[in-house]
């Protein structure tokens, strides 16, 4: 479908003298713009119509439907309470849909080498260096970090 004809189905096909007096512009103006597929246009176009400009920069090719769909789920995410965001991890849980870490038992989660439960306080308090110098992860068992001295190397807790 061309910008002309998805203006014309839009606007109830209203002529381009119309659309001109909308946007306080030339009819030969709107023309040219609506052929050249201007973003501004199409926008002041969907905005006078009371229409979605999404839709419509979609509809005259400027946004892909995988741009729109992106956009309308971040801020689907962005706009959804906590609550909602749990309910639905429920119910693809229930539904099977959820990803397979998530179903997994703790167990594998662990085995494949995934954080585990007893590095979780540590990532809750913010703990500034959880690797080593090379970036490699700090395997320091928990019986390892018992036998540390918290004042050596100048440790303050304070």
């Amino acid at each position: 479908m061309t910008n002309q004809e998805w203006v014309r189905e839009h606007t109830n096909g209203a002529s381009l003298r119309a659309l001109g007096e909308r946007l306080n512009l030339n009819h030969v103006t709107v023309s040219r713009r609506i052929i050249e597929g201007d973003a501004n246009t199409c926008i002041a176009l969907a905005r006078a119509y009371g229409q979605d400009p999404v839709e419509w920069l979609a509809g005259w090719g400027i946004l892909t439907a995988d741009e729109v769909a992106a956009g309308t789920v971040a801020e689907a995410l962005r706009s959804a309470t906590d609550l909602q965001l749990a309910e639905q991890l429920v119910a693809r849980i229930k539904a099977g849909d959820a990803s397979p870490i998530v179903n997994d038992p703790i167990d594998n989660v662990v085995r494949l080498g995934r954080p585990q439960v007893s590095d979780v306080p540590d990532m809750l308090r913010g703990a500034a260096n959880m690797s080593d110098e090379k970036g490699a992860p700090d395997t320091t068992s928990e019986a390892e970090a018992s036998q540390v001295d918290p004042n050596e190397d100048g440790f303050d807790p304070a």
